[in-house]
């Protein structure tokens, strides 16, 4: 017997124009843009939900059944963006640290791992 619950993202300007992928048990199951709500359905007791946008993730949350979850931004995703839009670029490439090709491996690279370890979107639980 399927299984339903709620997700509804945060209407915010900060990241909330492009859509989040939703993944249920790591399958990808739908998109939510922001302001949007949806109800999805799952098989288990139990699923692991999380969403990701361009490598950039949440934490991941076990659901059940009639659980109600809000996407919303962490307060520090200002931050890691900026940080990756202005400081490391500028850092690499105004100083002349490394040579051209060093400081592109070293930014992509530095890209990559912020958006491995600092997630800008975080899941929660909602009670009704």
């Amino acid at each position: 017997m399927n299984k339903s619950c709620k997700i509804k993202r945060d209407p915010v300007f900060f990241k909330g124009n492009s859509l989040l992928t939703i993944y249920i048990n790591e399958e990808e199951v739908d998109r939510l843009s922001a302001g949007e709500e949806k109800s999805l359905s799952f098989t288990t007791e139990q699923a692991s939900l999380r969403v990701a946008r361009f490598g950039e993730g949440s934490n991941t949350l076990q659901i059940s059944e009639g659980d109600s979850v809000r996407v919303a931004i962490t307060p520090w995703a200002i931050w890691v963006y900026l940080l990756k839009l202005l400081v490391i670029p500028v850092f690499l490439v105004y100083f002349e640290l490394f040579s051209p090709l060093t400081s592109l491996i070293l930014m992509i690279a530095l890209f990559t791992l912020s958006n491995m370890l600092l997630k800008p979107f975080k899941l929660l639980k909602e009670s009704d």
